[in-house]
């Protein structure tokens, strides 16, 4: 299961903050990002938690929990959610891509739980225009 650490360093990667020598995500320079992530995954919990089929979200207390949502949902769209929050003030234009990015991929997720089925046409259809006017003449006045 995804935690909330796993979903913080990939918003940070997408962010591009993260330290270019070590490559690590959760350093120095972004402790104040990691210091609002708790609060915010909360929020995008609440969100998600209505597309995800393992049910309802409970409210984390650090980034080490697991997040009780699928993991596809976790791991593929709520760090663009986290790092739109994140970068709300700092970058409005990047925070703006990360927010259509995290809605379109949302969107997708809920088409994905759709299930099809196949509609009945209860008065009936067109009947490939078999007993249409325009078939027996009766548009024109023939008989």
């Amino acid at each position: 299961m995804t935690n909330g650490q796993w979903i913080f360093e990939h918003a940070i990667a997408l962010m591009d903050s993260g330290d270019e020598v070590t490559g690590q995500m959760d350093t120095g320079s972004t402790r104040a990002y990691r210091n609002r992530t708790v609060n915010l995954l909360n929020l995008l919990g609440q969100e998600c938690a209505g597309y995800s089929a393992k049910g309802a979200w409970t409210a984390l207390t650090g980034l080490e929990e697991e997040l009780p949502l699928d993991d596809g949902l976790c791991q593929g769209v709520m760090p663009y959610g986290l790092a739109a929050h994140l970068l709300l003030e700092e970058d409005p234009a990047a925070a703006n891509f990360f927010q259509q990015r995290y809605e379109e991929l949302l969107e997708r997720w809920r088409r994905r739980q759709v299930e099809l089925e196949d509609l009945e046409t209860p008065y009936g259809g067109v009947e490939l225009g078999e007993d249409g006017r325009w078939r027996n003449g009766t548009d024109r006045g023939e008989q």
